[in-house]
C-alpha cells in the first residue's frame, strides 16, 4: 500500500495518506422540514432493522436503491377499494375512448 524505500513510513507517506483521506467531498442541499422528518424516520427504521446506527446519507442511499417492484405486495388493499379504482378506470377507459 505505502512506497517506501524502508520497513518504515517516510512523512511523505504519512502525508499522502492523510491528504487522500481527507480530500472526501461533501455537498450541502435544501429540505423542507417535512422531507427531512421522513428522512429521519427511514433512518430509524432501518436503524431497528439493521441493528447499527444509520445516517441520513445511508437513509437516501437505500431509497435509491428501491425499485417500484420492490413495492409489489406492499398495499393492503380492501375489496372496496379495488370495486372504486376499477371504476374510475373504467370511466376514464370511457371518456378516453369518446375523444380518441
Amino acid at each position: 500500500m505505502f512506497k517506501s524505500t524502508s520497513n518504515f513510513l517516510t512523512r511523505k507517506d504519512i502525508y499522502t495518506t492523510l491528504t487522500t483521506l481527507s480530500t472526501m467531498t461533501t455537498k450541502s442541499i435544501k429540505l423542507s422540514e417535512e422531507t427531512y422528518k421522513k428522512l429521519v424516520e427511514v433512518a430509524g427504521r432501518l436503524q431497528a432493522e439493521w441493528k447499527r446506527s444509520v445516517s441520513i446519507e445511508d437513509a437516501i442511499k437505500y431509497l435509491m436503491r428501491r425499485k417500484i417492484s420492490d413495492l409489489a405486495g406492499s398495499w393492503d388493499v380492501s375489496d372496496e377499494e379495488v370495486r372504486e379504482i376499477k371504476e374510475s378506470l373504467r370511466k376514464g377507459w370511457r371518456a378516453w375512448r369518446r375523444y380518441a
